[in-house]
């Protein structure tokens, strides 16, 4: 039984695999199941099986993205706490950089269908929740300014990440990674050292 469930898990993995280099190439419009599934080496319908269609089977590309990068930020160790925001930032960053194209195609699909929007709103929120808790929990040497600056401080990584992307969309190849420490400065200033 274990081993019929690592197959399953490893055809599900080829199919996001696949689905993610697709999209990297190619506008969500023009991706097809077949398209997937041929990159995959499985049948259409395998891919049905896992996926209920293809902005499901989208959401899932970017929900298993994120988890790579929430794996990344929970493994950063810091010798001083305060320094762990720095280093969440530049992380996000940095996935944001490898991720470019991907990312970008991502948002501009975002509010194509109602299905995605709220898959990714609610993918979104859940990463948001999920820094925040690390931040809180390793931060130890700070304390927060006002009940709401832990959110302020997420909103503000968030709305970084978002310019950084608009910027790629527009052509603009600035980097915001080259700013991280600059970031983190401006958002530590809402913190106070214990």
């Amino acid at each position: 039984m274990n081993r019929s469930k690592d197959i399953k898990e490893s055809k599900k993995r080829f199919i996001l695999k696949a689905a993610a280099n697709i999209l990297i190439k190619r506008d969500f419009d023009k991706i097809t199941i077949d398209d997937i599934a041929e990159k995959a080496g499985v049948g259409k319908g395998t891919v049905y099986i896992y996926f209920e269609n293809k902005e499901d089977l989208l959401i899932s590309v970017f929900e298993d993205m994120i988890k790579d990068l929430e794996n990344s930020i929970a493994s950063i160790e810091t010798v001083k706490p305060s320094l762990y925001l720095k280093e969440v930032i530049r992380e996000e960053l940095r996935f944001l950089k490898k991720n470019c194209d991907a990312t970008s195609k991502f948002l501009v699909h975002k509010y194509s269908l109602v299905k995605l929007r709220v898959g990714f709103k609610k993918i979104f929120k859940d990463h948001l929740n999920f820094v925040a808790g690390l931040i809180k929990e390793r931060m130890t040497d700070l304390d927060i300014r006002g009940n709401d600056y832990l959110g302020f401080t997420m909103n503000m990584l968030f709305l970084c990440k978002m310019y950084q992307t608009k910027k790629w969309l527009t052509g603009d190849n600035k980097d915001l990674l080259t700013y991280s420490d600059e970031i983190s400065e401006i958002l530590l200033k809402g913190w106070s050292v214990r």
